[in-house]
């Protein structure tokens, strides 16, 4: 390239004849030629480089996270040593152990997950002799599984024991007064509320694996502290489940990128089954009709666009040229997009409290700039492709939640409570008084009580033993948010029948919601 250029400069210098005029074409021709292949060799090294860079920075931040499955080791010497003591066969088995997760989510799942498992050979499986006379094989079985779901991680436990003595718990919690002796018998979900909230065992004494009441608390505790949940579900001679789901800190996880209308985002690579190359009619069609034939099937159709830009301008572009199908296990549909740029493994981050987004928006990811990339979810891609009336019967509307009554002298703290349940998606009402709250109680149903303790008149514990006196209002959820602090008052609190105790003075938003999304109906 440097003798053409010299060339070129040397025919330049000579004259401007018309043979020198043609040698210069030729040189410059040749010249352009060399610059354009230089351009190119350039451009591929830099996107070599990048492409390099990209796989250094996301190894960097993998190393950050850690398998599922480095605590299943853990919690199968929990469970052999639990089967051990307690002279039982149970065989332990995990799975999903593949995703790579923050350590710290793990570590606290870990340290709650080592209570349940050990719960469930106590509690459970039964002795080898029970087990054969229920037709049930000699070798019970507990299984640990990490699931992925969108925004948050699930970690889910059974076993095939005899599931949970609610009997027993009943006996236990009016022993320790939790309970009225004689009283209205309680429900299923009563009794497992009662000890998710902890000091409640079944075992008659105090072994190394059962008997302090400190097992599914942990759960709780640790639901409570990462804003996520834990839920029980116990059928009598079959076995329980025990799920904690927490949201997702940082996630590791296999995508493929995807550009819709300018955007570039990424769909979890596992929830992809195929993609298809869509003709301008076939876009055209699937858009207009919301379907889209596939496999001989004719599965519900979602311009990717449409998704993102809800409620606003989509900007101009060619449309949607491949459809992309995302199913979970019994669902899928397909998304409309203009093209697809490759796959990727990326760090998963959660999105910022105060920044709302799109239902199909799961997480984010960085790309080589530093800039956000959007990251979807699959089951709200699903779920969107519904609710914007894409063809098929949509599956059922979720039912709609109860309204949370809130009751309290201050006006400060109802205006504060009705703000941070307004923003979760709860509706509101308001009582000033314990009086106020039981005639607004008596007039509508509600999913939940938020109540004050000190109020004139009659205060929050009056207010809660007369919603468990009444026979319509029994079953409704109260939750006591208080200045007191004290162990007697909580006490207090749980033997009138709160369902959970809040103090003012180590208030956490987080942990209010946490309750709330536990306790309240749809």
């Amino acid at each position: 390239m440097t003798r053409s250029a010299e060339a070129l400069a040397d025919q330049l210098r000579v004259g401007r004849t018309a043979a020198h005029t043609d040698a210069a074409r030729v040189v410059a021709a040749r010249l352009a030629a060399d610059l354009g292949a230089l351009g190119r060799r350039i451009t591929d090294t830099v996107e070599q480089v990048e492409r390099e860079l990209d796989e250094v920075r996301g190894r960097a931040e993998r190393l950050r996270l850690v398998s599922a499955s480095s605590i299943f080791t853990g919690l199968h010497r929990a469970v052999r040593d639990a089967a051990d003591a307690q002279g039982k066969r149970v065989r332990f088995e995990g799975r999903g152990g593949d995703l790579r997760l923050d350590p710290q989510v793990l570590t606290l799942a870990n340290n709650a997950l080592l209570h349940v498992v050990r719960n469930s050979v106590a509690h459970g499986i039964e002795p080898d002799a029970d087990r054969l006379a229920a037709g049930k094989p000699v070798e019970g079985r507990v299984v640990v599984e990490v699931e992925r779901r969108g925004r948050y991680v699930a970690f889910r436990c059974t076993d095939d024991g005899r599931g949970f003595d609610l009997a027993a718990v009943r006996r236990t919690a009016e022993a320790r007064g939790l309970l009225m002796p004689g009283g209205t018998p309680p429900d299923e979900q009563t009794l497992v509320e009662l000890v998710l909230r902890g000091g409640i065992s079944t075992s008659p004494t105090v072994t190394e694996v059962a008997g302090r009441g400190i097992g599914l608390d942990v759960a709780r505790d640790v639901a409570d502290q990462l804003g996520g949940d834990v839920s029980v579900r116990t059928e009598a001679g079959r076995g329980a489940a025990v799920e904690l789901v927490l949201p997702l800190a940082l996630m590791s996880m296999h995508g493929l990128i995807l550009e819709a209308a300018g955007t570039i985002a990424t769909v979890p690579l596992d929830c992809v089954r195929t993609c298809v190359r869509l003709l301008p009619e076939q876009a055209t069609a699937a858009a207009v009709t919301g379907k889209m034939a596939h496999d001989g099937e004719a599965v519900p159709f979602l311009p990717l666009a449409r998704a993102l830009y809800a409620g606003t301008t989509v900007p101009e572009g060619g449309g949607p040229t491949v459809a992309v199908i995302v199913g979970t296990d019994d669902q899928a549909v397909a998304v409309g997009v203009d093209r697809l740029a490759g796959t990727s493994t990326l760090v998963v981050r959660p999105l910022p409290d105060l920044a709302p987004a799109a239902s199909v928006i799961g997480g984010v990811s960085m790309d080589l700039d530093g800039n956000p990339r959007l990251v979807l979810d699959a089951q709200g891609l699903i779920a969107e492709t519904y609710r914007l009336g894409a063809g098929g019967t949509a599956p059922a509307e979720p039912p709609r939640r109860l309204p949370i009554l809130v009751v309290d002298d201050s006006l400060t703290t109802r205006m504060l409570e009705r703000s941070i349940l307004e923003s979760a998606g709860y509706e509101v009402d308001l009582a000033a008084s314990g009086e106020e709250g039981l005639d607004m109680a008596r007039s509508r149903r509600y999913g939940l009580y938020l109540t004050d303790i000190d109020m004139p008149g009659i205060d929050g514990f009056t207010f809660v033993a007369e919603t468990r006196a009444d026979p319509e209002l029994s079953e409704v959820p109260a939750i006591l948010v208080s200045s007191r602090a004290s162990a007697e008052d909580r006490q207090h609190g749980a033997a009138v029948g709160a369902s959970a105790y809040v103090v003012k003075g180590e208030f956490n938003q987080e942990e209010l919601l946490a309750h709330i999304r536990r306790l309240v109906p749809a």
